[in-house]
């Protein structure tokens, strides 16, 4: 088994921010509030180095990125192989819907023999790569349950965070949002009991 060198692609995202008070409704909230149109990017694909690539042998490091949001992006994009190799690329301008094909800085592996690259595009997982209106993704939501925190043998610390299922999304990139979430909190267990408020900070990356 030749050795493995981890490849990641990392790039810098601004996410989308509602600060919202809401009640809950047995678990099923209705938000709604503004949407800002800020930078969405997301990595398609790393094209190269191949599955193995050869010591002394030059290299190419690609990827292809795109841009989710609603304005045009600029972004900075590292590529990195641990341990062996490290390359930035400034993506300038990138539009709407559009994809970008970038070339790294040549990569020569100074290790003898085939080495065997598991390519991995960390922080983006499927859901991200979706248009800004589609919907039937999951978000991160923060949110401080006063409720629990405030009783006298309190509970953890707020804000807490929690994973949630977006069911309907209607958004402008620049006008009124309306999100219907489901979610439970995670440190009770159990989604929340009619009447029971709690402050939401819904902050996504994609929507």
């Amino acid at each position: 088994m030749p050795p493995i060198l981890a490849l990641k692609l990392e790039m810098n995202m601004t996410t989308r921010n509602l600060v919202l008070s809401v009640c809950s409704l047995t678990g099923l909230l209705l938000l709604t509030g503004s949407a800002i149109a800020v930078p969405d990017v997301g990595c398609v694909e790393i094209l190269s180095p191949p599955d193995t690539v050869r010591g002394g042998q030059a290299v190419t490091p690609r990827a292809i990125v795109i841009n989710l949001g609603a304005e045009p992006a600029t972004f900075p994009t590292a590529m990195e192989i641990y341990g062996a190799y490290s390359d930035t690329f400034l993506v300038e301008d990138l539009q709407p819907a559009a994809l970008e094909t970038i070339d790294f800085a040549p990569w020569v592996p100074d290790t003898l023999g085939e080495l065997l690259v598991e390519p991995e595009a960390n922080g983006f997982p499927a859901w991200l790569l979706v248009r800004d209106d589609e919907d039937g993704r999951r978000a991160q939501v923060e949110y401080a349950d006063y409720r629990y925190r405030n009783k006298p043998h309190g509970g953890p610390d707020s804000p807490h965070r929690a994973v949630v299922g977006v069911e309907a999304v209607r958004t402008n990139a620049t006008g009124p949002a309306i999100l219907r979430l489901k979610y439970a909190q995670p440190f009770r267990q159990r989604e929340p009991k009619r009447g029971e408020r709690f402050l939401l900070y819904p902050r996504f990356t994609d929507f």
